[in-house]
């Protein structure tokens, strides 16, 4: 791999000539695979190596075919660069002053982090995942229905549009786009875009997207601030322009030796580096940030053009599908189950921001009838005797997600069913006499359908 002269240069002095080198060797290896556990929905024993800073990250001897595996399609795991799942590590050195926090993923697509943070906070709080731009964030939105929490929203915004939540946010984690030096080993198209020229034109662009959204972060919040790239002027360099203009301070952050993580050593400004030659894992820059002043977020006064109308769950034969006490709610014929604490902050959101997805989408009225979403027998927090249940067999579950037709054997006309495979809840289906219709999405289909099931978890 022929690498940028003025890239290499830039490297040797943050590393070393040796450094290099062994970096350069380094990219001569096929890059890690590692996934990350929905810890609500799996539990048994999962693969002999862990990622040494998470809790859930696993690595894998090979990439497989992720999309022919039923347990990815529900939601069970999240294919994750293990470098980019050291969030864990830095959310539980700040979780004490995180209590039922309010979370904002401001990049949020494809959603690596906003599942992660979705598990670490474990129901509580409000996660806010947003992506600028409207196809992304239509992907973020899938993976996160497939996570299933009641209290994550997607939104399909740009950054300056938070100016309107000042003081809100406890915690803002800013994955910024970024020249990608960290993707090299398996981004041919990420060494051909790479030019000094495009680092100045994202370091100036990652400081706008900073000081757009500087306002929204509570005083005392903090601020995860990362990139896929090595050079200082997208880490370090911007880290200082955010100390010196935003009045803030960078937060030091310990990390045990045996990881061979990198500390920075520019202008002492704290953050650690991942470099492929060290660790089992791509490129990656992270550190934080403490906004010192600011105001508070005060909840303004009840909107009149609420987006949400609270409906009678005995209505609609549903207020005893949760393990927890959700309110539900209708937009539209669409009905979705929110923890508390997302609902007394929605009315706000819905005025100023584009909602792709909130809560748990449940189902929909029709006739004064509720019709089950897939969302909903996908969630962890369904009571599993809310629908008898039918186990697929592995062509069963391959010819669900290709939306195939196929016919258990015992299925009682007109009952509706919760679809289980390997133990884990895979969707809905009602039988009809002669035919079953599933509740998998239509857009989420698999459309190269094969019998050959791939199984990452053991």
């Amino acid at each position: 791999m022929k690498l940028p002269g003025t890239f290499l240069e830039s490297l040797k002095s943050q590393i070393g000539e040796d450094g290099v080198r062994d970096y350069l060797r380094s990219l001569e290896s096929p890059a890690p695979v590692a996934v990350r556990i929905n810890p609500l929905k799996w539990n048994d024993p999962v693969l002999p190596e862990k990622v040494p800073w998470t809790n859930s990250g696993y690595y894998l001897d090979s990439r497989p075919q992720f999309s022919l595996d039923p347990l990815w399609h529900s939601g069970v795991y999240y294919v994750q660069d293990p470098s980019s799942m050291f969030l864990e590590h830095v959310f539980h050195t700040l979780e004490h002053d995180l209590e039922n926090p309010v979370v904002l993923d401001l990049c949020g697509a494809p959603g690596g982090k906003t599942t992660h943070l979705a598990s670490l906070m474990n129901g509580n709080g409000v996660l806010i995942a947003n992506e600028v731009i409207r196809p992304r964030s239509r992907i973020l939105a899938e993976n996160v229905r497939k996570w299933g929490m009641p209290n994550a929203m997607v939104t399909n915004n740009d950054p300056a549009d938070f100016d309107s939540f000042e003081g809100l946010f406890d915690l803002i984690v800013a994955d910024a786009p970024c020249s990608g030096e960290g993707l090299f080993r398996k981004s041919p198209e990420a060494v051909q875009e790479w030019s000094e020229n495009n680092v100045d034109l994202c370091a100036s662009r990652q400081q706008r997207i900073i000081a757009d959204v500087w306002k929204a972060l509570k005083p005392g919040g903090y601020l995860i601030y990362s990139t896929c790239t090595y050079n200082c002027r997208e880490n370090e360099e911007n880290l200082l322009w955010i100390k010196e203009n935003l009045d803030a301070e960078i937060i030091s952050i310990d990390v045990p030796e045996q990881w061979n993580l990198t500390a920075s050593s520019m202008s002492g400004i704290p953050g650690w580096h991942f470099y492929p030659h060290k660790v089992v894992g791509e490129g990656f820059f992270i550190s934080v940030i403490r906004k010192n002043n600011g105001k508070t977020f005060k909840l303004p006064r009840k909107n009149r053009d609420a987006a949400l109308s609270r409906i009678s769950g005995e209505m609609l034969n549903v207020s005893d599908f949760f393990m927890n006490e959700f309110d539900l709610y209708s937009v539209g014929q669409e009905v979705y189950a929110l923890n508390p604490a997302i609902r007394s902050l929605e009315e706000i959101i819905h005025s100023k921001l584009s909602i792709v997805h909130r809560g748990i989408f449940a189902g929909t009225i029709s006739d004064r009838k509720f019709i089950p979403a897939h969302d909903l027998f996908l969630s962890p927090f369904l009571k599993l005797d809310s629908f008898e249940s039918m186990d697929l067999t592995d062509d069963q579950a391959m010819a669900m997600v290709a939306k195939m037709p196929f016919l258990p054997e015992g299925l009682k006309k007109g009952s509706r069913y919760r679809m289980m495979y390997r133990g884990v809840p895979a969707g809905g289906m009602k039988f009809l006499g002669n035919r079953v219709n599933t509740t998998f999405p239509q857009e989420w289909r698999l459309r190269k359908i094969s019998h050959k099931i791939i199984s990452v978890l053991p």
